[in-house]
C-alpha cells in the first residue's frame, strides 16, 4: 500500500521545470475501487441471505418438512446464483476499473494543467492557470485506508457552494497528494508572477508609445503656430505698407 505514483523527476523545484511534470494514480487507487466494489457485494449478500434464511425459517416452519426442504434449495440456489452473478460482475469491473486507472495521467505545465483520463470515451481536458481560484486537496476514510488523495482544481466558472462540485479537474488516487497540491501551487504562484510582469511591460509599452504621441503631436502643433506665426507676420507687413501708401496717397502736393 505504500506504492507511489511514478512522476518524472526526484523532487519538486521551486522554479518552473523544463518539461511538464506527468504524474499518475498510484495503484492504491485501483485497490481503493476494488475494496469498495467487494464491501458493495458482501453487504448486498449478506443482507439478501438473511433475509432468505429468515423466509425459510418462518414460512418453511409452518408449512412442513416438505416445504421447509424446498425453500431451503430455493435459499441455496439463490445465494449461489448471486454470488456467482457478483464474481462475474467483479471480474469484468475489475478489467475494466484497470484499463480506466492505467489510461489516466495529470500533466502539470507552465501554464496550466491537464487532464487525459477514460475508458470508453476519452477526454483531455485543459484546465489554463489564468481560470483557476482555488486549489484544495480532499482524503476520505477509504483513502485514508489506502494512504492516497484526490488534488481538486476549482476555476472561476463554478457556481455551486460546494468545492467538491465546483472542482473544474481532480487528480485523484494520488499517495504524495499533498507535495503534488503545493507543487500547483507554486507553479501558478510563478505563472501569476510572469503574467504581471507581462502586463507591467505592456502597460509601460502603451505608456510610452502614448507620450511619444503626444510628444508627436506637441511637436506638430508647434511647427504649425510657428509656420502660422510667420504668416501672420508676413500679413503685418503688408498692412502697415498699405496704410503707409493710403497715408501718402492722402497728402497734399
Amino acid at each position: 500500500m505504500n506504492d507511489l505514483p511514478h512522476i518524472i523527476g526526484s523532487d519538486i523545484p521551486a522554479s518552473p521545470p523544463e518539461k511538464p511534470r506527468i504524474i499518475r494514480p498510484s495503484r492504491n487507487f485501483l485497490y481503493k475501487n476494488y475494496f469498495l466494489f467487494l464491501l458493495t457485494a458482501v453487504v448486498f449478500i449478506g443482507a439478501m441471505i438473511i433475509f432468505l434464511l429468515f423466509v425459510n425459517t418462518w414460512i418453511g416452519s409452518s408449512r412442513g418438512p416438505t416445504v421447509q426442504q424446498q425453500l431451503t434449495d430455493m435459499y441455496v440456489l439463490l445465494s449461489v446464483g448471486f454470488t456467482v452473478l457478483w464474481l462475474i460482475a467483479f471480474v469484468i469491473y475489475g478489467i475494466g476499473m484497470y484499463i480506466y486507472v492505467k489510461q489516466m495521467v495529470f500533466i502539470v505545465h507552465g501554464s496550466e494543467i491537464v487532464v487525459k483520463k477514460g475508458l470508453i470515451n476519452k477526454t483531455e481536458k485543459h484546465v489554463p492557470y489564468r481560470t483557476v481560484t482555488h486549489i484544495s486537496m480532499r482524503s476520505g476514510p477509504f483513502d485514508r485506508l489506502f494512504n492516497i488523495g484526490t488534488v481538486e482544481v476549482q476555476t472561476a466558472g463554478g457556481s455551486s457552494s460546494s468545492l467538491e462540485s465546483m472542482a473544474e479537474e481532480k487528480l485523484e488516487g494520488i499517495v504524495i497528494y499533498r507535495e503534488v497540491r503545493d507543487y500547483i501551487l507554486t507553479q501558478l504562484r510563478l505563472f501569476q508572477q510572469q503574467e504581471k510582469k507581462d502586463s507591467t511591460l505592456v502597460t509601460g509599452v502603451q505608456d510610452l508609445s502614448s507620450g511619444l504621441r503626444e510628444d508627436a503631436l506637441l511637436g506638430t502643433l508647434q511647427d504649425i503656430k510657428t509656420i502660422l506665426s510667420g504668416k501672420f507676420q508676413i500679413i503685418e507687413d503688408k498692412l502697415a505698407e498699405i496704410s503707409k501708401e493710403l497715408k501718402d496717397l492722402h497728402k497734399p502736393f
